[in-house]
């Protein structure tokens, strides 16, 4: 947790400041999705925190960040997120099937505040929304 919370610090200086700016936040990216849950494979399994992601298109956040850096700083955070709000064990799934892979999923206990939606928005910023079905094949 302390990469969000310096996150959000380096977000507040720069809020506080008086240089014109302008800021796009994003869920996770499908792919860091996939990343991720590979990278949690090992010997046959699959770790799985209990958490819920909202991940999006790095298409997509790619776009609003084109568009918001066209415009002048306007002193406003845009938040661009996925079109749903999955657990991450049933996103899990979906990415065993769509890679082929056997491994056992097993649930890890994780921070309470990614558990509790820490890593997910109120906020949609959503243009043409891809869902994770299509992307999460390497």
């Amino acid at each position: 947790m302390a990469y969000f919370e310096a996150k959000a610090a380096q977000q507040h200086v720069v809020a506080s400041g008086l240089v014109p700016w302008s800021t796009v936040r994003a869920t996770q990216f499908h792919d860091y999705v996939a990343a991720t849950l590979a990278g949690y494979t090992h010997a046959g399994l699959t770790l799985v925190p209990p958490m819920r992601v909202q991940p999006v298109a790095s298409s997509e956040v790619a776009a609003v960040v084109a568009d918001v850096a066209q415009r002048p700083a306007a002193r406003h955070v845009t938040t661009v997120t996925g079109p749903e709000v999955r657990e991450l064990r049933d996103l899990a799934r979906v990415w065993k099937g769509a890679t082929g892979r056997r491994a056992l999923l097993v649930p890890v206990a994780v921070a309470l505040t990614v558990r509790d939606g820490g890593v997910i928005s109120a906020i949609d910023v959503v243009r043409n929304p891809e869902k994770l079905r299509g992307v999460v094949a390497p």
